[in-house]
């Protein structure tokens, strides 16, 4: 093995041990966004009216999915 080929080497080890890290890290920040984001969508849908609430034909009702979305 000559000089090129173990540059080859460490340069791809540096690659991937910096794209694992990269990728481990924008995963780690995505679930903790989801996991910030899920109690304030269920304290917002707390903050509705019982009468809209308790009525299932209400179109708020029917778009409540995307209250979750938006958070």
């Amino acid at each position: 093995m000559n000089s090129f080929d173990a540059v080859i080497y460490v340069g791809l080890a540096v690659a991937v041990v910096t794209g694992f890290n990269a990728g481990l890290l924008r995963s780690a920040v995505t679930i903790l966004a989801y996991l910030i984001a899920m109690p304030i969508a269920v304290w917002a849908m707390s903050l509705m009216p019982r009468q809209i609430g308790d009525n299932p034909n209400s179109p708020l009702m029917q778009n409540s999915l995307l209250l979750f979305g938006i958070f």
